[in-house]
């Protein structure tokens, strides 16, 4: 894209917001398009008969992105909004007078789910863990990597752990080596057998297209470099 083309951005929410403050601040001319009488999608207010509600967000989970976006545009969070971090995100309340607090430390969160349940803790952890699995295999890609098209999902590292492997194994041989001589090994270990056949299948395919090996072979006309074959580009393109 030109400098001196213009952006349309359609739809006047947080990242309609974003994306139109980051176009303007790069020196690109922006327009910004809302159908609503206000800007800020979830983000507003209700004002009726005298009363005030903020309908959303409830929660500012990750401020350091709101921040970097405010200083991308000649500002900061803490220059535009006061944040205040409160002990509880927020109270459940049931029928039968149950309360939980989901509190924002992690030894008072537990305090809270052994006060209902303490059996529930160790499930609560495991799941804390499997997010926490979640957000190392998405967060790069899903939110800090720019999007150009369906491409860009095909990361290696999700895919390969998305099959929730238990372990990946692979051995190539360097040297010279005679025709019939073992050169790879790849091994994958996984709870279901189709995750540790199809992670094989992909580490091959990038083996022989992708992997920094320089490889030649030596005949009767001499020295030659061995390039992949359009079968090897082929097989990759199906990741």
């Amino acid at each position: 894209m030109r400098q001196s083309e213009r952006v349309v951005v359609v739809g006047g929410g947080l990242g309609g917001l974003a994306a139109a403050i980051r176009c303007a601040v790069a020196g690109r001319p922006t327009t910004l398009i809302e159908a609503r009488p206000n800007v800020g999608g979830k983000l507003n207010i209700v004002r009726d008969q005298g009363f005030v509600w903020d309908i959303g967000p409830s929660l500012l989970t990750m401020p350091w992105v709101l921040d970097d976006l405010l200083r991308v545009a000649g500002s900061s969070l803490a220059a535009e909004l006061d944040v205040v971090s409160l002990p509880s995100a927020c109270r459940y309340l049931w029928a039968d007078g149950t309360r939980f607090d989901a509190m924002a430390s992690l030894p008072a969160l537990i305090q809270s789910i052994a006060a209902i349940n303490s059996r529930d803790v160790g499930n609560f952890m495991r799941f804390m863990q499997y997010s926490q699995q979640l957000w190392d295999l998405s967060a790069d890609q899903f939110l800090y990597t720019p999007m150009t098209g369906w491409q860009s999902l095909l990361d290696w590292r999700v895919l390969r752990d998305g099959w929730r492997l238990d372990g990946l194994l692979i051995l190539h041989r360097y040297g010279v080596m005679h025709p019939g001589d073992p050169i790879v090994l790849v091994a994958a270990a996984a709870r279901h057998r189709r995750d540790a056949f199809a992670a094989a299948d992909f580490a091959m395919d990038h083996l022989k297209s992708q992997s920094w090996f320089w490889k030649r072979e030596k005949t009767a006309k001499g020295w030659r470099w061995i390039e992949p074959r359009p079968d090897d580009h082929r097989d990759l393109a199906r990741w």
